[in-house]
């Protein structure tokens, strides 16, 4: 967690990936309250790169191979940027973040590099931090509409996709979303089928069970498989964003919350082709995604980030879907998401 002051009367928090996966979040953002009357304003999805993480601290990309790997592997995880409002000035406050960064270190039993949470040296390195990574940032959407039914113990989640739903690449504990239901107060229903694309799932979606707190959609990568026969994409790109506004509309009768999972990309020395008249390319799946991004803005849906997979050969399975490593970190990208939609309700 890193924390920010500004001259407002707000500072921001960064909770990391370990804090984020042992859903220690919402404890976190308790503690700051209780210890320094902090509280949460917005919240946002930070994905940060090796080259941003390098630009932030030069001293990473001078570590021994096997210390700076893993240095990067955990700094471009998902992590979690909440804003908050403070009750006093920024030095008085700032004092007891500090105070409570190493309560919080303490409690949750953190070591050299997973350290549940960051503190800059003072206020101005913090801007400077800001300065750096501030590209890489999410923003969920910022109406307060609640999460968790009232009352509820239980996050009812309905998940729909493609193969990586299905958790094609990850055959011990079967995908993200089979990994998702694993986690204590997420109640799952998963349909994911292979090789579908955005048309496929509007055919099947209306039949899917309603009452459910979210529901998570993750395709795009079929649709935006090139085909020689087709001389281009298996689903146009126009078609694909009708396709996911009607899927939508559909699951906005389902589910008080809908959000559709960024896409990951390939190695193109596996997919290009892949089989058959079907090959996966960077460049076309890159456009479907930042068409997802831009339609997040204005239509009634959410985009979660994911990582791309592509930093290091062990994320992907076959070159196109994820490997076990891949998975754990569409599940965090997804508890990271669900923590930022609770800190907002706080």
């Amino acid at each position: 967690m890193s924390i920010i002051l500004t001259n407002d009367n707000r500072a921001h928090v960064i909770i990391k990936p370990d804090a984020i996966y042992l859903r220690q979040t919402q404890r976190i953002l308790s503690i700051l309250n209780a210890s320094c009357g902090v509280t949460p304003q917005t919240a946002r999805l930070m994905l940060i790169t090796e080259d941003v993480l390098f630009e932030w601290n030069p001293s990473i990309a001078s570590l021994p191979d096997h210390d700076r790997a893993e240095v990067v592997s955990y700094y471009t995880r998902p992590m979690l940027y909440v804003e908050l409002k403070i009750p006093s000035d920024n030095d008085e406050c700032y004092g007891c973040l500090l105070e409570s960064k190493l309560k919080i270190r303490n409690t949750l039993g953190a070591d050299n590099y997973r350290n549940f949470l960051h503190v800059p040296n003072n206020a101005n390195e913090a801007m400077l931090e800001y300065s750096i990574y501030r590209n890489n940032l999410f923003t969920i959407a910022m109406d307060y509409d609640t999460l968790l039914a009232k009352g509820e113990n239980m996050c009812r989640i309905l998940i729909v996709g493609d193969s990586l739903v299905e958790g094609v690449g990850d055959p011990e504990k079967r995908g993200w979303a089979t990994r998702l239901s694993t986690v204590p107060g997420m109640l799952v229903t998963s349909d994911g089928v292979g090789g579908r694309t955005a048309l496929d799932v509007l055919e099947t979606v209306d039949k899917l069970p309603e009452g459910f707190d979210l529901a998570l959609v993750q395709v795009g990568l079929n649709d935006s498989r090139y085909r020689d026969t087709l001389m281009g994409s298996e689903v146009s790109l126009s078609r694909y964003c009708k396709s996911i506004t009607e899927i939508v509309r559909i699951l906005q009768s389902k589910a008080s919350r809908v959000a559709i999972l960024g896409l990951t990309r390939v190695d193109e020395k596996l997919t290009d082709p892949y089989k058959v008249d079907k090959s996966y390319r960077n460049q076309l799946i890159e456009m479907y995604d930042q068409r997802l991004k831009e339609m997040s803005q204005d239509e009634p849906f959410d985009y979660i980030p994911v990582p791309t997979l592509t930093n290091t050969p062990d994320l992907l399975f076959d070159g196109l879907h994820p490997s076990s490593e891949g998975h754990q970190l569409l599940l965090e990208s997804v508890l990271a998401y669900i923590d930022a939609r609770c800190a907002q309700q706080r």
